[in-house]
Order: C-alpha cells, then sequence, then structure tokens
C-alpha cells in the first residue's frame, strides 16, 4: 500500500436493514461487517485490500469475491448462496459457509486455511488432502468417509461410515484448546454398532453414537487414529426430494449456448437424487443498441 493511500479502519454496518450498500470508494477497506444488513447486493470488486469479511444472516445469492485476493476470513453463513468460487483467495485461513444451499465447495487451493465450516449445507463430500494447517472442520452427519491425515493437527485420520450409515465431524476451540465431536447416524433400517480403529471393525473404541476428544493447549498432541462407525441391517429410507438447484453453470453467450445440471437432494439424508443437464439458449446479437448506425455487435 503506498503512503498515499488512506487506511480506513473496520466498517461495521451489522444490524442495519441497508437494502443496498456501496463500498466502491473505499478502496482500502480492510474489514467489512454487514450481518443482518439484508443487502441487495454486495459489491466488493475494488476493495482489494479486503482481509476480513463477515456477511452471514443475510439474503445473498451472489458473493463476487474475485477481486479480493488477500482475504483471509470469509463468515458468509446462512444467505442463500447456490455457489462459492474461491479460486483467487488462496490465502484464506477462515472458512465458515454454513447454512448455504451449497453442494460442493473446491478448498483444495488454501493449504493455509485452518477452519471450515459447511454445516446445514447440501455438502456431502470434502477433500482436505491439501489442508496442512487444518485445526478445525465441522460437518453435518451425512459423510461417508472424510480423510485429513494431511494435517497434524486434528488427533483423527480417516472418519468412514461401514455400512448403511453416515458420519460427521464438528470441532470447536476455547482457552484450554480444541474440541472434536464425532457423530454417527444410522440410515432408516440400520442400526449403529460402535466406533471401531480398524476398517474390518473388530477393535472397539467405543459403543457410544458421539466421540468427544479434547486437545489441551500446552499439552503433548494425542497420536491420531482412524473412527469406523459400523451399521447393520438394510437401509429403508425413502428419499424426500428438495427444491431443484442449480450447478456446474455455464452462462450462453451471443453465439454459444450455455448449460447446467439440475440437481435435485434428498431434504432428509442429502443424497443425490436426480441429475438432468439443461441448455440455456445462446442469446444471440442485439443489433438495437443506441448511438450506433448500422455497426455490428
Amino acid at each position: 500500500m503506498s503512503p498515499e493511500t488512506p487506511c480506513y479502519p473496520p466498517l461495521g454496518c451489522s444490524g442495519n436493514p441497508l437494502g443496498k450498500i456501496d463500498v466502491t470508494p473505499l478502496e482500502s477497506l480492510a474489514k467489512l461487517l454487514l450481518q443482518r444488513c439484508r443487502p441487495h447486493g454486495a459489491g466488493l470488486s475494488k476493495n482489494s485490500y479486503l482481509k476480513y469479511l463477515y456477511c452471514k444472516d443475510n439474503q445473498l445469492t451472489n458473493l463476487d469475491l474475485s477481486g479480493n485476493t488477500i482475504l483471509l476470513t470469509l463468515d458468509c453463513g446462512n444467505n442463500q448462496l447456490t455457489a462459492l468460487d474461491l479460486s483467487n483467495n488462496t490465502g484464506l485461513l477462515k472458512l465458515l459457509c454454513n447454512g448455504e444451499s451449497l453442494s460442493e465447495i473446491d478448498v483444495t487451493p488454501h493449504v493455509g486455511l485452518w477452519e471450515l465450516d459447511v454445516r446445514d449445507t447440501q455438502i456431502t463430500s470434502l477433500d482436505l488432502s491439501q489442508n496442512v494447517a487444518l485445526y478445525g472442520v465441522s460437518t453435518d452427519t451425512v459423510l461417508k468417509e472424510l480423510d485429513v491425515t494431511a494435517t497434524e493437527y486434528i488427533p483423527v485420520n480417516r472418519l468412514a461410515a461401514v455400512g448403511n450409515g453416515f458420519v460427521g465431524i464438528t470441532a470447536s476451540t476455547s482457552k484450554l484448546g480444541w474440541t472434536y465431536v464425532l457423530t454417527a447416524a444410522a440410515e432408516e433400517g440400520a442400526k449403529f454398532t460402535g466406533w471401531y480403529s480398524d476398517k474390518e471393525c473388530t477393535k472397539l473404541i467405543t459403543a457410544d453414537e458421539t466421540v468427544t476428544i479434547t486437545v489441551f493447549d500446552g499439552y503433548e498432541e494425542l497420536e491420531a487414529q482412524d473412527y469406523y462407525a459400523k451399521f447393520e441391517g438394510e437401509s429403508v429410507h425413502e428419499h424426500t426430494p428438495g427444491a431443484p438447484v442449480r450447478e456446474k453453470e455455464v452462462p450462453a453467450t451471443c453465439t454459444e449456448d450455455g448449460s447446467y445440471d439440475e440437481v435435485v437432494y434428498c431434504t432428509v439424508c442429502k443424497e443425490e437424487i436426480s441429475r438432468v443437464s439443461k441448455t440455456i439458449p445462446a442469446l444471440g446479437h442485439d443489433f438495437s443498441v443506441e448511438g450506433r448506425d448500422g455497426g455490428s455487435h
């Protein structure tokens, strides 16, 4: 930042029903708090110095962060986002996107990420193979498997369901350290029988559905191990279709058709029920632009 560039203090608008907010003149803004403001949009493309963005509990349907390349913290939970592109935010350390209609998220570019929360979403799988600095990850109990062997801080190597059921993990921090809660949930008709340290389910850890692990700051780190939740019995679960959502959307141009996948998930287990590819017709040229005399589009 050059000496001539003003440094703005944090801008806090939380709790104020603004409807519209324009922060484009504040190019050097580093911290923005927009919780519970219900803005129609958040144009942040000019705020290239933004490091901390808190915009949860709004009605945002789109969040363009491509210009915020030094963003460190993003708390965007409880909006109406169906997609979140963070490919330009490789320095992200904290990502809280719980309560969104997201069905997938790519955090592999964020090797420094230390906290991730994707609870209350449609996300049923995560690739954490590159997140070596991860301390906390929180998910719903909808996963078949979660591999966190890349990080040395979480006392779990592999979390997996064996049989007709699901697993999940939540993490919380306090002055004492980090606490991890592992959860298991059987599909309808199946039964949870216990947590095991081996895939063959011969070495029982506990028969409780919930496992709580606390890592105290300043003490010797716990040795990480595998946790396999075993389920017996066949599932008789009938899916409850939710509203269709769009994924993998490619916008149409004047000459080329676009496309998207229309996906329906079960509102109970969040498993994908159907996926149909849809075409967006090409827009065609518009020759009615004012001020042009016979010019081409």
